[in-house]
């Protein structure tokens, strides 16, 4: 090989040399970047996701693929609030820097609920179902079963939630709680619950069986044998006028008595100074409440005064209700259903013509269901 053909090799050998150590180092810090950036996203997706399924916000999709640390959001909500609610969520999630909102408002994608509990001879209907119509249903039904006077119902009338397909089911199997000493039934389109005591193995067999011919195997079924002349008590059922749930009430009243949570003016902005009552406020529900909330369900009811319009009110308090339920949420309280309500000033408590009066109206409260 010639000396000139030798000196344009070398130099085109280093050239190249250069090109591809460059290109080759461009190209690892893009992979380097893309891999940091696929592992920021997956790890947010994730919490996020987790953060969802533990608050049973099943409508909701999250997309996070080449976004970085925006969150996009997409699903049917079953209300503006339950929108607006979802969003405060994720905006809480670490690692999240902007949330995008694509959710579509369709208040009939919510599950119906009923709540079924038995005991001495006695039955509670609590939940929300589609229309009046389905309510006399269940009404009905148990009242052929138990008797008028037997029947305690505080079921109420949802226009969010879908048409309950498993409604005659679960009538029809009303029946067979008679035998039982007590008995719980929850269901709804995303799970279904029965929690019964009976007096023999026998009788546990029947029941168990019947509930998954009737309501799918689908069913979470805990059924225990309490033998006659057995010592033990059932706590299974607790009903509202329980001596436990009126305690707990109670001591949820007087937490807030003489005392306020506190939000920056006209707007749903907690006060920091308000984070010590809530704290207790969870501590309370937590390690005293926590069988008869989860049993029974907790409203946070947010209201005003009647200074403004009456519209600007009403979702002023609901926006307020909804901000101290994210703060339990952000606390990881998990006591079953915590729902959020606003009611604007139609719930006075004092006069609103004097401004002492119209601060005892700015409140927030804490209700107990009856389920």
């Amino acid at each position: 090989m010639s000396s000139n053909a030798n000196t344009r090799w070398a130099g085109l050998a280093g050239g190249t040399w250069w090109f591809i150590t460059l290109s080759g180092l461009a190209l690892l810090c893009l992979l380097m970047v893309f891999s940091e950036q696929e592992s920021i996203e997956s790890d947010i997706e994730r919490r996020v996701t987790e953060y969802m399924d533990a608050e049973n916000i099943d409508w909701i999709s999250v997309e996070l693929a080449g976004r970085g640390r925006d969150v996009l959001l997409t699903g049917n909500a079953p209300s503006a609030e339950s929108r607006d609610l979802a969003i405060e969520m994720v905006e809480g999630v670490y690692g999240v820097r902007e949330v995008h909102d694509q959710v579509v408002i369709n208040p009939s994608s919510s599950s119906s609920e009923l709540s079924i509990k038995q005991r001495n001879g006695r039955i509670s209907l609590g939940g929300r179902l589609e229309s009046q119509a389905s309510i006399d249903t269940v009404v009905n039904a148990a009242n052929e079963t138990y008797g008028n006077d037997n029947v305690i119902n505080e079921l109420i009338v949802s226009g969010e939630v879908k048409t309950a397909n498993w409604l005659d089911a679960t009538t029809g199997f009303l029946p067979r709680l008679v035998s039982t000493k007590s008995a719980h039934l929850k269901v709804s389109d995303r799970e279904s619950q029965l929690i019964a005591e009976v007096e023999s193995h026998g009788e546990r067999l029947k029941l168990v069986n019947g509930a998954r011919k009737l309501l799918g195997s689908y069913l979470d079924v805990k059924v225990a044998v309490v033998e006659p002349g057995s010592t033990a008590k059932s706590q299974l059922i607790n009903f509202p006028e329980g001596p436990e749930y009126k305690a707990c009430q109670s001591k949820l009243d007087s937490k807030l008595k003489d005392k306020r949570i506190l939000f920056a003016s006209n707007t749903a902005e907690l006060q920091p100074g308000s984070h010590s009552l809530l704290n207790q406020i969870i501590i309370l529900l937590e390690e005293e409440c926590n069988e008869v909330v989860t049993d029974n369900g907790l409203t946070i009811a947010g209201h005003t005064d009647s200074v403004g319009d009456d519209r600007y009110n009403l979702a002023l308090s609901q926006k307020r209700a909804d901000a101290v339920k994210a703060y339990f949420v952000k606390a990881d309280v998990d006591l079953g259903l915590i729902r959020s309500v606003g009611y604007g000033e139609s719930q006075p408590v004092a006069s609103n013509d004097t401004d002492q009066g119209r601060t005892q109206n700015r409140r927030i409260e804490f209700k107990l269901e009856h389920k």
